[in-house]
């Protein structure tokens, strides 16, 4: 498949259109950071992966969940640096003229799906392990042993997606001329609008969801930390510890995305105002999923720390405070 369309009888005005692009330092300077990004994020993402695989304490079907986001992230970021150092090299190298740069449609649409597709499977994240938590609150006691919500979660996730995509890339034509390997459209915002609204939507349900999911487990706690009921125990501990250690992952994904899709969301809106290489620029600006995946390891790893220090004092409170009842539980559990 070849990297330029060279089959097109090309204008000067595509030309300089072509070059107006590449010279631009605006959209230089943003793929640069990208770039760097992209390369600092994946090993923190291989961090990430190995982390998710050795939490013992952790139920299986939220590391399904994660390690499949994870794995989508990566493939992003690989996509991304595909991309961005391949623009990269055309913007500098030697040319008689931007037409000698334009890419060509179909390796634009093959490079940008892998692209999209992990993306946009990575925007949500948030709501299916909310989903996941919901459920092991709801079948408390069962739950321990169940290894097929995950998997089934993750279906309907790719389903979902698979429809977003879809009416995402509808406008897309493989004719005329492209000078930038992007899918959405200004001239069609209505397609690129509708799955990111929905998208938007999904992160305000994960928020709304998970805050209560944090408030449900901790009165289940409470109601049954005297209770003799262990096996319900554990599950709502368990539960809470993945809920605490997971915050900051749900809170600045959610924030992330939501402030990413009401920037790209306005772009759109005002595309008509902006050149294009402050359009490329912009979009491709507001999208910080390298930042993120830059920032997300290091903070889940700060988080877990930090609850395993808190529930190890909180134990040994427990255990130093109440040995009688836990020897006559002991006991009952012996008869």
């Amino acid at each position: 498949m070849p990297l330029y369309d060279s089959e097109q009888n090309f204008t000067m005005a595509n030309c300089q259109e072509m070059d107006g692009i590449a010279q631009s330092p605006f959209l230089r300077a943003v793929l640069c950071i990208h770039t760097i990004s992209s390369l600092l994020g994946l090993p923190l993402l291989a961090f990430l992966f190995r982390w998710t695989l050795t939490r013992q304490l952790m139920h299986y079907n939220t590391k399904f969940i994660i390690i499949f986001n994870v794995t989508c992230l990566v493939i992003h970021l690989l996509a991304r640096l595909q991309q961005h150092l391949g623009t990269l090299y055309d913007m500098h190298i030697e040319r008689n003229n931007g037409c000698e740069i334009i890419p060509n449609i179909m390796y634009c649409f093959y490079t940008r799906l892998p692209y999209n597709c992990a993306l946009w499977l990575c925007y949500s994240m948030t709501i299916i392990l909310s989903i996941e938590r919901c459920i092991a609150t709801r079948v408390l006691r069962d739950y321990n042993r169940n290894r097929a919500v995950g998997p089934l979660l993750i279906a309907a996730q790719v389903m979902v997606t698979s429809l977003l995509i879809t009416v995402f890339y509808l406008p897309v034509r493989f004719t005329g001329t492209i000078y930038y390997c992007m899918a959405m459209s200004p001239a069609r915002m209505m397609f690129t609008v509708i799955p990111l609204s929905i998208s938007m939507l999904f992160q305000s349900i994960a928020i709304i969801t998970f805050t209560n999911l944090r408030a449900v487990n901790k009165r289940l706690q409470q109601r049954l930390r005297g209770a003799g009921d262990y096996g319900g125990r554990y599950q709502v501990e368990e539960t809470l510890r993945s809920l605490n250690t997971l915050a900051p992952l749900f809170y600045s994904s959610c924030i992330f995305i939501l402030i990413y899709l009401t920037l790209m969301c306005t772009t759109m809106a005002f595309s008509q105002d902006l050149s294009m290489p402050v359009f490329l620029a912009t979009i491709e600006g507001t999208n910080w999923i390298p930042q993120l995946c830059v920032f997300l390891p290091l903070l889940l790893w700060y988080q877990d720390r930090k609850v395993n220090k808190k529930v190890k004092n909180l134990l040994s409170i427990e255990v130093a405070t109440t040995p009688e009842r836990y020897e006559e539980e002991l006991r009952k559990m012996w008869r």
